[in-house]
């Protein structure tokens, strides 16, 4: 489900620049999509990784730097705000978190494998979560963030510690994000596919 679905809550600067792609590919080329609209996450993890991503949730990956540069200059230009973009041709590879980290009993896992998507768009996000590690909830990032001051730590309920000791949470009524809604959306449409085939079946035993 892409973003013309689900706009609400997308910055004006992201949807100007994916439109734009579609209407004119030659002034904004090489556009991948929005990482958002890039993603998969099973619902009961999507708050986390939403969070851990923060803004970059809204960002734009692009197949290459010359093509982000283009984009910036066609938001410049335009005067359709600011976006962030992350070309394919910058990523590198990052170190693993130690495995001893990962063995303690209220983590969940690292946050990056639970992110679903294509190779190239993996590795992109893998650059923001390479260090983050979802875990139960605050108190246990409390505890572990004391022993260990490079990883940031983020909760199921979308509480984010970071390794400098910014805590930061809360929630706001009404307010759902963009992953968090196209994980429900994907749960709904499961479980209307699963009462169907029972459907289905009954018919057929009658």
């Amino acid at each position: 489900m892409d973003f013309e679905m689900r706009a609400e809550g997308v910055e004006s600067c992201a949807k100007a620049i994916l439109d734009e792609s579609k209407k004119d590919p030659a002034a904004v080329s090489g556009i991948r999509g929005m990482i958002a609209d890039l993603v998969k996450v099973d619902l009961p993890y999507a708050l986390a990784i939403e969070t851990a991503l923060g803004e970059r949730v809204q960002g734009i990956i692009t197949d290459t730097t010359d093509n982000a540069v283009q984009a910036v200059a066609f938001l410049q230009k335009s005067q359709k705000g600011h976006a962030i973009f992350f070309p394919l041709d910058r990523t590198n590879d990052y170190p693993s978190i130690p495995e001893e980290i990962l063995q303690k009993p209220d983590v969940v896992g690292v946050a990056r494998k639970f992110v679903n998507s294509t190779e190239a768009v993996c590795k992109v996000v893998d650059g923001f979560l390479n260090n983050t590690i979802i875990v139960k909830d605050l108190t246990a990032a409390l505890a572990m963030g004391c022993n260990n001051r490079t990883v940031r730590y983020v909760t199921l309920d979308g509480a984010l510690l970071e390794p400098d000791g910014a805590l930061s949470g809360g929630k706001k009524q009404g307010q759902v994000g963009i992953i968090s809604r196209k994980s429900e959306l994907k749960k709904i449409e499961e479980e209307l596919i699963h009462i169907r085939q029972i459907l289905e079946k009954l018919e057929m035993d009658n």
